[in-house]
């Protein structure tokens, strides 16, 4: 009694084990899910071997001697099979799978299981990088290009705000505006790390005031002056020596005011009046010309006197250049400064 009980009991624990071993998944060829109870033969032992992962896919060489099939599992979805002992497998990380190994296709072939999760990429905790080619200086109107790196997730988008003004997404900064600007700017990734803002300093000027051309290219200008400090509400004297190209050249004198980004033009006087004076038509500014011309060389020495305002502390910049049909290439005189105090 006691051998027969024996046996009985090898025989259900012999059961056991097979029940155990089926009932992990199948792997026949024509079937899309795993199945239980399916095969029943001796085990084929399966080995996977990782080659390569990027983060968002990872490749492994499968081998499985003696299988007929290999098939790979998500979940109960079958994602991919190879036909044969070996092959290579790509699939997305992330995910939990179960290689199946199959000497089939009858249910009592073996059946052997492997279960492989290929980590995803490392979270980005890295804030992108962003540059500018922004200039110190720009004459008339100012053009920036913004630009971003990001080696983990990718950029998402690049913002900026220009004087402390609204935030706008874009990496193209352009302003006419003249003065001085600050421009903030910044870039968020993919993962959501935002760079810390960086800044850049810049000022627009107007340009230079040009006259027009008529083409000679030999007339000069010079200018100086006999004050570089002076008091509010007192004149200083501007002297320079003029060599207009053809007769009747007009010379126009220019100032930039403490506070201003743009030349006014003060006075004009053609250079055939000879011994001329006359008076400024500004309110406060007063401007005095005189030119000797010589008749030989055809050069002229002038002068110019202006009156500085009671109301404006600051320094006052001049410019003498030839207007009119004077040549507007060689035709400027260097930039005078004074300083009012």
């Amino acid at each position: 009694m006691r051998k027969v009980r024996m046996g009985a009991l090898v025989a259900v624990a012999a059961v056991g084990l097979s029940a155990t071993f089926v009932s992990q998944a199948g792997a026949f060829p024509s079937r899309t899910s795993p199945c239980a109870g399916c095969h029943d033969g001796a085990n084929i032992p399966i080995t996977a071997t990782a080659t390569s992962n990027n983060g968002a896919n990872a490749t492994y060489n499968l081998s499985a001697p003696g299988a007929d099939y290999i098939a790979v599992f998500n979940g109960s979805t079958k994602v991919t099979q190879i036909t044969g002992s070996s092959g290579s497998i790509t699939v997305a990380t992330g995910n939990t799978y179960t290689l199946n190994s199959v000497a089939g296709p009858s249910t009592s072939d073996g059946l052997g299981t492997l279960s492989i999760s290929p980590a995803g990429a490392p979270a980005d905790t890295t804030a992108p990088v962003t540059t500018s080619n922004a200039a110190a200086s720009y004459v008339s109107m100012a053009a920036i290009a913004l630009s971003a790196t990001d080696a983990g997730s990718g950029v998402a988008a690049t913002y900026y705000k220009l004087d402390g003004g609204a935030q706008v997404a874009g990496t193209a900064v352009v302003t006419s505006a003249l003065g001085s600007h600050t421009l903030q700017f910044w870039s968020v990734d993919k993962a959501g790390n935002i760079e810390a803002a960086k800044t850049a300093n810049f000022t627009v000027t107007a340009p230079v005031p040009e006259p027009p051309s008529s083409g000679l290219t030999t007339s000069t200008v010079s200018i100086k002056s006999s004050n570089w400090r002076i008091s509010r509400n007192r004149s200083a004297t501007l002297s320079g020596e003029l060599t207009p190209a053809s007769g009747g050249e007009v010379v126009a004198l220019y100032v930039m005011k403490p506070g201003s980004n743009e030349w006014q033009l003060l006075s004009t006087r053609n250079t055939n009046l000879l011994n001329d004076r006359d008076d400024d038509e500004y309110d406060d500014d007063d401007d005095e010309r005189e030119y000797s011309i010589d008749a030989v060389t055809q050069s002229a020495e002038a002068s110019w006197s202006y009156r500085f305002s009671s109301r404006t502390r600051g320094t006052y910049q001049f410019q003498v250049r030839f207007a009119g049909d004077a040549d507007s290439t060689a035709a400027v005189s260097r930039t005078v400064s004074i300083s009012v105090r």
